[in-house]
């Protein structure tokens, strides 16, 4: 049986964090595709140092996250993207332990609200942080 088109939802979604750096989002297994552009943006130090400075972004996106009951904005995107290149250490960069996990979720409970109630001090430390 087809779904109505207005239930659909999309398995990958496309993130434009700016004209110049888009990331794909996948809805089935919360993470960021790794794909051609997932690579080509990690070879680029002008795109990872965009995205650095781009944490603070609190534009909203229509994609929930499975550590989170409101949607995801897009410095949440570019924060998941550094940690999974190893860019940014939470605990190091942070000064804080996130210990707990939902079942079927990769990210630290709280890890995004703590993001979203403290993004300048958290855009602050990771920059400071950062080895890129």
């Amino acid at each position: 049986m087809i779904k109505p088109k207005e239930v659909e939802t999309e398995e990958i979604i496309p993130v434009k964090i700016s004209a110049k750096v888009s990331l794909n989002w996948n809805t089935i297994t919360n993470t960021i595709e790794r794909d051609s552009t997932y690579n080509t943006i990690k070879a680029d130090k002008e795109k990872l140092k965009y995205l650095l400075n781009n944490i603070i972004n609190e534009e909203k996106l229509n994609i929930k996250v499975c550590s989170k009951k409101e949607f995801l904005r897009k410095g949440y995107i570019a924060f998941i993207y550094l940690m999974r290149l190893n860019y940014i250490q939470p605990v190091q960069c942070l000064k804080l332990q996130f210990y707990t996990f939902e079942s079927d979720c990769q990210y630290f409970l709280g890890l995004l609200d703590y993001i979203e109630n403290n993004r300048e001090d958290v855009s602050r430390r990771v920059n400071l942080c950062s080895n890129i």
